[in-house]
């Protein structure tokens, strides 16, 4: 009789074990998935907000864009990509209908949101030199051109 109920204890341990999210298991867990969290998280850090995103340098140097959810708190997308130093040629590979996690993968972050009343982010080469992309209401891109700029 003991051991039968042994088994069922077993049993049910195992059950409710197997239903926890297999990612803790393997350490990759995401613990910021909101953007409260990861300003409270890391109160110093510099973090960007822009349209529904939020781009910041994690605490391994990893690029990290996360895409809002519509309460503009939650991470719906959250992608990481090595820290990157763009040349000017880096910033031809940027064509319109990119998304903003493609032109991040390849240029790194934007360095602010330098226009008034337009949906640009400012890009900087490792020369100097800035780039303004326009982004569609998706934010996918519209256009880029080099910028002169004295900020």
């Amino acid at each position: 009789m003991k051991y039968k109920f042994m088994i069922a204890i077993l049993m049910v341990f195992l059950i409710v074990l197997s239903s926890c999210n297999s990612n803790i298991a393997n350490g990759s867990a995401e613990t910021l998935n909101t953007y409260d969290k990861l300003v409270s998280e890391y109160p110093n850090m510099h973090i960007q907000q822009y349209r529904g995103y939020v781009f910041y340098v994690d605490e391994n140097g990893s690029n990290v864009v996360a895409e809002l959810g519509d309460d503009y708190n939650t991470f719906v997308k959250t992608e990481k990509y090595p820290n990157v130093e763009p040349t000017i040629d880096d910033f031809s590979l940027i064509k319109a209908g990119m998304s903003v996690f493609e032109v991040v993968q390849k240029v790194g972050l934007p360095i602010g949101s330098h226009s008034f009343g337009l949906s640009t982010l400012t890009f900087e080469a490792t020369d100097g030199t800035k780039f303004r992309i326009n982004w569609s209401a998706d934010m996918t891109v519209i256009e880029i051109s080099a910028i002169e700029w004295d900020y």
